[in-house]
Parts: C-alpha cells; sequence; structure tokens
C-alpha cells in the first residue's frame, strides 16, 4: 500500500508531488531537511493524500525513480530484491559530489576539479541491462 502525497512548500509556494509506504515519516523527511532535494524549499504542509494499492492504479506511464546518491554493491542488490523496485522501467541517479573544499574557488579551480572529476567516470556497476 502507497501513500501518494502533494506537498506545498511555504517559503516558494511550489507543490511537490511523492509517493511512499509512510506518509507520516515521509512528510518529517522532508520538514527535518533530511531529502535533499526539497530541504532548501522547507518548511512543508500536507494539501492532499491518497492511499492506493500500486501505483499503477492512477499512473498509466513509465515507472521511474531518482535515487540520490550512489548505493555500495550489497545495498543495490537489497534494493534489486523489493517487489516494487522490479517493476521500474528507469532507474535515475542524482549524484552530488563536492568539487573542491576550497570556500572561495576561482572559476578555474572549478574548472579544473570539474575535468579531473569527470576522468574517473566508468559505466556503473549497477547497470541492468533487463531495464534499459
Amino acid at each position: 500500500m502507497f501513500y501518494v502525497y502533494v506537498l506545498q512548500s511555504l517559503r516558494d509556494k511550489k507543490l511537490y508531488i511523492g509517493f511512499s509506504t509512510n506518509l507520516r515519516n515521509r512528510i518529517k523527511d522532508h520538514n527535518s531537511g533530511s531529502t535533499k532535494s526539497t530541504k532548501p524549499r522547507r518548511p512543508f504542509r500536507l494539501l492532499y493524500n491518497e492511499i492506493i494499492d500500486s501505483v499503477e492504479e492512477i499512473y498509466h506511464g513509465k515507472l521511474t525513480v531518482k535515487l540520490n546518491c550512489w548505493y555500495k554493491q550489497t545495498q543495490f542488490d537489497n534494493l534489486l530484491k523489493l517487489s516494487w523496485f522490479q517493476k521500474l522501467d528507469y532507474l535515475g541517479v542524482a549524484a552530488y559530489f563536492d568539487l573542491t573544499d576550497k570556500m572561495d574557488p576561482t572559476e578555474e579551480d572549478l574548472k579544473k576539479a570539474w575535468f579531473n572529476s569527470r576522468q574517473g567516470i566508468k559505466p556503473s556497476p549497477f547497470f541492468i541491462p533487463n531495464r534499459f
């Protein structure tokens, strides 16, 4: 069972739509700042929620989930075992990496750090061929 919910930022009045199996904890996550994507827009108020048995009841498109970090292989293996994860059509990863430890980097510092950070990127070991 899932909760589909709509939150409104009290800061910028924009809406955030999500789903969770634990609505109360998810809203706490958004308002505490532990959800990176919504942290700068908090606090939030709940505008709407609905209980559904499956996402497919209300959404008929491709199912996509965006993860906000890189997972260790064992954590990713555990995700693959979840029944809802097996139903995904696409998986996106939003990874945020520090480019420099400098508090006031120059444009040249950032360009060099960006170039260097991309040199070690290799195909993900978490690629799921039958899903993509």
